[in-house]
């Protein structure tokens, strides 16, 4: 299968014992060791207890953001695969997750075995081909956030008049 043959020691990451119970059990009857956690501080001192080949992250931990987890993961286990699972699947938590480090970003609801066919190159979702619309708006709105919202920056940056980037920002995103 590719990367995650190797992956035999697995960690994840939620907040909710009844989703780490289910992974549990789903990655240890695919023959992986798995340890669970339920927030950043339990995460580190396991992590900087033992090394782990693939460590799944919840986007929301109750007050804490798996990307800020991502971050620091990313520096202090820097062979693992990280992989950032979430209920609000958009482009841009999807950007920000990669950005953090994050080898792959996932859509809850999500199984063990899709994310291990996922990571082997065989996913078993169907890649939706973004409009042209919408992947005009993703990437306007990435550059404005890269510009840190600044109008006039985003405008240059686009080669657009600023007056257009006004009307386009006003607009509601498109559908994928």
């Amino acid at each position: 299968m590719g990367e995650i043959e190797a992956a035999r020691k697995v960690l994840v990451v939620d907040d909710d014992s009844m989703i780490l119970r289910g992974f549990r059990a789903a990655f240890e009857a695919m023959g992986f060791e798995v340890e669970t956690a339920v927030s950043s501080e339990s995460t580190l001192a396991l992590s900087r207890a033992r090394s782990f080949d693939l460590i799944v992250i919840d986007f929301q931990l109750r007050n804490e953001s798996g990307l800020d987890l991502i971050r620091i993961l990313r520096v202090e286990c820097p062979a693992a695969m990280l992989v950032l699972m979430t209920g609000y699947g958009s482009m841009d938590v999807a950007v920000l997750a990669m950005r953090a480090g994050a080898n792959e970003v996932v859509q809850k609801p999500i199984t063990a075995r899709e994310i291990v066919q996922r990571l082997g190159g065989h996913s078993p979702m169907p890649v939706q081909t973004a409009s042209v619309d919408r992947a005009l708006w993703e990437h306007v709105t990435r550059v404005f956030a890269d510009c840190h919202g600044n109008k006039s920056e985003t405008a240059r940056r686009l080669r657009k008049p600023r007056s257009w980037l006004q009307r386009f920002l006003a607009r509601t995103a498109p559908r994928a």
